[in-house]
Formats: structure tokens, sequence, C-alpha cells
């Protein structure tokens, strides 16, 4: 394998890469908008503190609790924030417990009277450190569960969103491979704009800002995304779905020559590979499901991995142009006659 030849498997990485981390970038804030509509993270924080006091019907301690004055800096209106510090937590257990008077462990609700004797305390006024230090351990463990958990939900309505997304811009992965592969001489043009796309990113990533944030907020690069993906979904069979005008016929060329996809007649018939459940095939419908699968691993992940591709590329060889490349098969031609 020439030089070349290697420096165009790298570019049909890259590229690949790129349109995955994009893919996951965009379920990913699909995801972000469900979740925050849907009030999911303070759904499931409320689910799991009713859950910790035994309190489902919200009318013993966690009901205290979620009307405690000490929480209500936190609240979304009438919802619980996403996230709660364990602090904030325990001193507002802590306060329901003197304001009742209960500073005995048994005088608490159960499972806090569970918890006040395992650590050795008799009365939360003398041993306030050591309680408060128990509470807040106990939720902090509770969260790490509930994390968990939020992450498996997060997880699940990731691949669908990414399954949507796949069906709605015919991301085929067996297809795509398959026409990047074939096309990846020419793909120099795309790699050099997602190495700009990738420096403006590090540019601006911090420890607060990551690189995922940047690709979601910034405007002006998402123009540039823009231009690197209609550049790779020039040819319909790559990414996206390919219509045609509504007096094509699939069967007869001459009839449709100077029929274009863009006439005033308007795109009302759909080709071949149109979004039409008939023409879905096994192989394509699997493409797609391959897709979603690859969302999974998140937006960060593809985004080192494009790094470490890219300086890969620029520590080695880049490949020729495309008539350097021409040239070089015709030396080669003319060494072999």
């Amino acid at each position: 394998m020439t030089l070349s030849e290697l420096g165009a498997v790298l570019n049909f990485l890259i590229v690949l890469v790129f349109v995955y981390m994009m893919l996951s970038l965009a379920a990913s804030m699909v995801v972000e908008a469900i979740a925050s509509v849907a009030k999911q993270r303070s759904k499931m924080l409320r689910a799991r503190i009713t859950e910790m006091f035994d309190d489902v019907d919200e009318q013993g301690f966690a009901g205290a609790l979620f009307n405690s004055p000490l929480l209500k800096t936190y609240r979304d209106g009438k919802r619980l924030p996403a996230y709660l510090p364990s602090p904030a937590f325990a001193q507002a257990v802590v306060a329901i417990l003197k304001e009742t008077g209960k500073t005995t462990p048994d005088a608490m609700d159960p499972v806090l009277k569970a918890l006040a004797k395992s650590v050795g305390v008799t009365d939360i006024d003398t041993d306030l450190d050591t309680f408060r230090g128990a509470v807040a351990d106990w939720y902090d463990q509770v969260m790490g569960r509930l994390s968990g958990a939020y992450k498996r939900w997060a997880r699940l309505w990731l691949f669908l969103a990414g399954l949507l997304l796949a069906i709605g811009f015919n991301i085929d992965f067996l297809n795509l491979t398959s026409n990047l592969w074939n096309a990846r001489m020419g793909l120099e043009e795309q790699v050099r704009m997602i190495e700009q796309v990738r420096d403006k990113v590090d540019a601006q990533t911090t420890p607060d800002m990551t690189a995922a944030n940047v690709l979601a907020n910034d405007d002006a690069l998402r123009g540039d995304i823009v231009g690197i993906l209609d550049g790779i979904g020039v040819d319909p069979s790559f990414i996206g779905w390919t219509l045609i005008h509504a007096d094509c016929d699939p069967n007869d060329a001459a009839k449709n020559e100077g029929l274009t996809c863009t006439t005033a007649a308007g795109l009302t018939k759909l080709a071949e590979k149109a979004i039409c459940p008939e023409n879905w095939s096994l192989m394509t419908i699997l493409g797609w499901a391959i897709s979603a699968l690859l969302v999974l691993p998140g937006t960060s992940f593809w985004f080192d991995s494009l790094s470490r591709l890219l300086n890969l590329r620029s520590e080695g060889i880049k490949p020729p142009p495309a008539s350097a490349a021409s040239g070089e098969a015709s030396t080669a031609g003319g060494a072999k006659t």
C-alpha cells in the first residue's frame, strides 16, 4: 500500500468519525430537550427521596422535607431542582427534626432512627456534626444509584433518538462506509475543513466548557459543520434521501433527461432509495440500527477519537492532491511498461 493510499484510508476514518460525532451530538441535544421538558431529573430525584423515607404519598417526613424553607432556594417553580447538594439535604433534615423536637433516635422516623444509631448518635444537639455527616453520606450513596438509573434512562432515549435521526437523514452505516470507502481518494477537502473545526473547538474548550458544549452552542461552527456535511452528502447515496421530479420514470432514462430534483414541479415522487417502507431492505434497517448504537459512546468520545486521527494524520504524510495521485499512478504504470 502506498503512502497516498494510507493517507486516503485515514481520511476515510476521519470523515466517518466526524459524521458519527455530529449524529451523537444531535441525539444528545434531543435527549436533553426531552429531559428538560419532562423534568426527568427532578422527577427521579423526588421519587428517590420519597423512597428513602418510605413516604410515597408525601404525607410524612418526605413531604415535610419538600416544603422545607431551606430547600425553596433550590426549587424550580413547584418542582425540585435537577440536583440537590448533600449538605443542603442534610441541613434541611436536621432543621425539621429540631423544629419537631425529634432530636433523639427513639423520636425519629424509623429510617433516621436506624441511621442515628448506626453512627452512635444519642442526641443531634450534642452530636450534630456526626449526624449531619451521616445523613449527607447516606444521601450521596442514594444519589449515586439515582445517577445510574438516569444514565440508563438517557442511554435508552439516546439510542431511540439516534435511530430516528439515522432514519430521518438516512445515515445507514453499511451504505455510508461503503460509499465513503469508494470515495476515499477524494475526501481531502472535507478533512481539511474538519481539521479547522477541531482547531476552533480546541481553542474554546475549557474545564467548564466541554467540546460537546462548544459544538452545540457556537453558531459560527454550525455553519462550518453544515458545509462539511453538505459536502459529504452531495451524493445522496452517502447521506440523505434521494428525491426526484414527479414526472421521472425510473425505467426510462431518455424521458428523465433534463429533469432534476430542483425543478418547479416540486419533489413529489420518491426515488428507489426513498422514504418508503417497502423500499427498506433488511440491510438498510441494520445500517440504521448500527448508526443508533454508535451514538451511545457520546460526543466527547467521538471528538477525542477525531482528534487522535487528525493528530496521526498531521504527524504522517498527507494524501497528495488528486492530480498528484493520478500522476503517481501514471508513473507507476509507465514503469511497468
